[in-house]
């Protein structure tokens, strides 16, 4: 909007002495912002809608909701569109004030050179000296316009953050997904009964086409007591060399199943209020209902439900049971044939739960749930891009509107477009890298806070970020930056210079 007024300044100046009145003059300017404001609250509201359908699909997929719909809140809407035209609004005041607070003969007259002084740095002259004297104009033009610099660092790092905040949320989903499939569960298959049964199925279950190794499993769902606090869960027995199934810390460290005692879940053991070397009481269920203590060896971490380890042969001794199991689990090499008649032996259990195909299940999740993730990145990509593009373009822009005759002087002594272009982009990348940089931290920062927004009783999102992610983030970024350079330079070079530098009487 300064921009704009600017460029209207003789405009302005003819209407005012003609009679016509700032207040009619600012009306038209915020008539245009209004516009500007609305247009950005409807395509603003239809984009919002749209990501909160994918956000509700997801939720959908990860969690059991007995009824989850999308529905469509006016109030939030209104809301979006009042912040939308207040902001457009404050925006043309702030741009227009000085042009509308010109009196007719000022108005009508050619803005007058900018006042300008020395800047910290050139009192540095052992530093100034040294550098190139198109750094020092691109120096010297930060400062003395340090709040437009200001904002165009700050409108940087939000785009940085935004790109770090999804791109970060699609690396740490992916993560969850291989911590679970790839460090904590490795079987090819889990077979789950309704109830616990005698060890001997072990045995059958090795004769089953195409499976190579196998182990059992026992969960006994119970009851934890720990001084006023109790809470549902279960105990998963496995074996002290478990091939198949691997405790892990919050590290991704793998554990040891201790002999005596449990594996307590980290999130669990927050809301008992427990901690390690601690007593804690469990009541099964099923079966013997009798309630056992038991000490708390070590900590687990998990980022879907909260499992409790135990060694197989201790938790079947602390519920007076020999060898019994309620899962196993498998590993195989199958042929297609094979892995046609390994189901159709698996359906003839009797006791038969549930028979889950690893890699199967974890396409599954990478295929419908990554992949509705990948859109709303895409969105939050293309929004970041808007930031960068629109905010590096229009400073930019308002810097060749001040400084036409100095563009002119270059262009008439000899520099092509090419080279008065690259003094802009100087500037561009000073700025805009700078407040990418500084994005990087708080975008990290609101991943975690988001993280833990999402941490729920069943599910802990992990915050990981990998080194290309980082990258990844800088070099859009960068690739932003140089899309708006180069729209800046079409407008430097059709710039008319020869009457740029014509005075004006």
């Amino acid at each position: 909007m300064m921009r704009t007024a600017e460029q209207q300044r003789t405009v302005i100046g003819t209407l005012k002495a003609l009679g016509v009145s700032s207040y009619s003059i600012s009306m038209h300017f915020i008539k245009l912002g209004v516009i500007v404001g609305m247009a950005g609250g409807i395509i603003g509201s239809l984009l919002g809608e749209l990501i909160s359908a994918e956000m509700t699909n997801l939720y959908r997929e990860m969690f059991s909701f007995p009824s989850l719909e999308n529905e469509f809140y006016p109030e939030i809407i209104a809301a979006a569109f009042a912040v939308s035209v207040f902001f457009s609004v404050l925006g043309t005041l702030r741009g227009i004030k000085k042009i509308v607070k010109l009196s007719p003969a000022e108005a009508m007259r050619p803005s007058p050179p900018a006042t300008c002084g020395t800047i910290m740095l050139e009192k540095l002259t052992w530093i100034w000296q040294k550098i190139d004297f198109r750094w020092q104009m691109v120096l010297r033009g930060l400062f003395r316009n340090k709040v437009r610099t200001l904002i165009g660092i700050v409108t940087s790092a939000l785009g940085s953050t935004i790109l770090l905040l999804s791109l970060g949320f699609k690396d740490s989903l992916n993560y969850l997904i291989r911590f679970q499939f790839e460090k904590v569960l490795t079987a090819d298959y889990s077979i789950n009964f309704r109830e616990a049964i005698d060890g001997n199925a072990l045995r059958e279950a090795r004769t089953l086409p195409g499976v190579t190794y196998v182990e059992p499993g026992l969960d006994v769902i119970c009851f934890f007591h720990s001084g006023g606090y109790e809470k549902r869960g279960s105990i998963t027995g496995i074996k002290p060399d478990s091939q198949l199934l691997h405790p892990r810390d919050n590290e991704g460290n793998c554990l040891r199943i201790p002999p005596i005692g449990l594996l307590m879940n980290s999130n669990l053991a927050k809301i008992l209020k427990v901690k390690v070397g601690d007593n804690i009481i469990f009541k099964p269920i099923k079966g013997d209902r009798k309630s056992v203590e038991v000490p708390i060896a070590g900590m687990a971490y998990s980022s879907v439900g909260m499992p409790v380890y135990a060694n197989y042969d201790y938790l079947n001794k602390l519920i007076n049971e020999v060898s019994v199991l309620t899962s196993i689990h498998l590993k195989a090499a199958q042929t297609p044939e094979e892995k046609r008649l390994f189901y159709r032996e698996v359906k003839k259990y009797p006791e038969l739960g549930a028979c889950n195909h690893m890699p199967e299940d974890k396409f599954k999740i990478e295929r419908d749930f990554i992949s509705k993730m990948n859109n709303i990145v895409y969105v939050m990509i293309l929004f970041a891009g808007i930031l960068f593009f629109g905010s590096v373009l229009n400073s930019a822009l308002i810097s060749t509107a001040e400084r036409t005759r100095e563009i002119a002087t270059f262009r008439i002594i000899g520099y092509h477009a090419g080279e008065v272009g690259a003094i802009f982009l100087r500037e561009i990348l000073v700025v805009n890298f700078t407040g990418a940089l500084f994005g990087l931290p708080i975008g990290y920062f609101l991943l975690d806070c988001m993280a833990e927004a999402f941490k729920n009783e069943t599910f802990c999102m992990p915050v990981k970020i990998y080194n290309s992610t980082w990258c990844n983030t800088i070099l859009l970024a960068l690739f932003f930056m140089l899309i708006a350079y180069l729209m800046v330079k079409i407008v430097i070079s059709k710039l008319r210079w020869v009457e740029a530098l014509q005075m004006r009487e």
